[in-house]
């Protein structure tokens, strides 16, 4: 039988050793690299945050723009100018921001925001001043709680601190929106050059809008949900929010549309970023993304329209916005309650992201 060389066996086990050394290099290498891209992945709280922040600026750039240039009062254009100028600084910090976090910043201008700018393309004088005013005091009011959210619950310090920057600039904003829009409200215009019935205020008119948007995503991340969710519960719930929002989405669609205002077909900018992002994940990372949109976005919306509620001009359109938010409380209550009843360390703290829900500030 013929032995092996001395140095051939040598030289084998040294082949053996280097591929052996090659591998395990290249398996730490992997799982550093899955380490690292864990740590580096955005918390859910800071992608939606910089998505919604994000696009209210470049709603805020887009509209003040328009403003800057059109409005008659005076008043009501230095006030657009502030705005425009804060935004556009804030909106490349805000960009800075997500880019830093791997979430690519919204720059698309959101259904609401675009609507009011075709009708105030149609408006110029008194009427067009009436209607940026009024359409202002409820939107900064929104961007107020998203702010807040971020400040009080952020995971990342730079992100909390922007959002925590932002709060008295925002409320500055909307208290002198608000002041202005009662000054101006008998410049009001009735609506006929648009098809609005008489005395549909703007920030109704705004609202129905905002909700059609609220009610068709949550319709389409509740079908995709109910198809992708590993667990029962996200199950449930995603069924469940096809079903509700599905039904209030018909009555928002019908009150709309007996009111003048186009029904809304496609969702806006924030609620696509959310889509695909979950259209990209699958399992126990699919059913987490998912609950802790739900829990952000149901937060956000509760309140605008608990404001339509008790702010609403218009008799139908504060009863639809008070049986909404009703729901909308509802539903964060149940969302929490999953995420409770995961106990996993950081899903499981969520919960003490659900702040109680009280009366809208006046």
């Amino acid at each position: 039988m013929h032995q092996a060389k001395p140095a051939t066996i040598a030289s084998t086990i040294r082949g053996i050793a280097l591929l052996a050394s090659v591998a395990q290099a290249a398996l730490a290498g992997a799982a550093q690299a899955q380490t690292s891209a864990r740590a580096a992945a955005p918390h859910a709280e800071e992608v939606n945050y910089l998505l919604s922040a994000t696009a209210t600026s470049a709603g805020q750039v887009a509209i003040g723009t328009l403003a800057a240039e059109q409005a008659g009062d005076e008043r009501v254009r230095d006030l657009a100018r502030r705005i425009l100028a804060h935004h556009s600084e804030i909106g490349e910090e805000l960009a800075g921001l997500a880019g830093s976090n791997g979430v690519e910043p919204v720059r698309e201008i959101d259904p609401v925001t675009q609507r009011s700018i075709d009708w105030l393309r149609t408006l110029d004088g008194a009427a067009f001043d009436a209607v940026y005013v009024g359409i202002q005091e409820p939107a900064l009011y929104t961007a107020g709680w998203i702010y807040q959210r971020e400040a009080r619950h952020g995971t990342d310090p730079a992100v909390r601190s922007a959002a925590a920057g932002e709060i008295d600039a925002n409320e500055a904003f909307r208290e002198r929106a608000g002041r202005l829009a009662e000054d101006l409200r008998a410049g009001l215009p009735d609506g006929q050059s648009d098809g609005q019935p008489e005395g549909l205020a703007p920030e109704d008119r705004m609202f129905l809008v905002y909700a059609m948007n609220v009610e068709l995503s949550q319709v389409r991340l509740g079908e995709m949900a109910a198809e992708k969710a590993v667990t029962e519960p996200v199950r449930a719930f995603s069924r469940r929010m096809v079903e509700e929002h599905g039904r209030s989405g018909e009555r928002f669609r019908r009150t709309a549309g007996a009111k003048g205002v186009a029904p809304l077909e496609t969702v806006g900018p924030v609620q696509r970023r959310t889509r695909d992002r979950l259209e990209g994940l699958s399992g126990p990372a699919f059913d987490r993304e998912y609950i802790m949109s739900q829990v952000i976005h149901h937060y956000e919306w509760f309140y605008r329209y608990e404001h339509a509620s008790i702010h609403g001009r218009d008799p139908a359109v504060r009863e639809l916005a008070a049986t909404g938010a009703k729901s909308g409380k509802v539903h964060h209550d149940s969302v929490l309650a999953i995420v409770s009843d995961w106990g996993d360390g950081e899903i499981g703290g969520a919960a003490e992201h659900g702040d109680g829900h009280g009366a809208a500030r006046q």
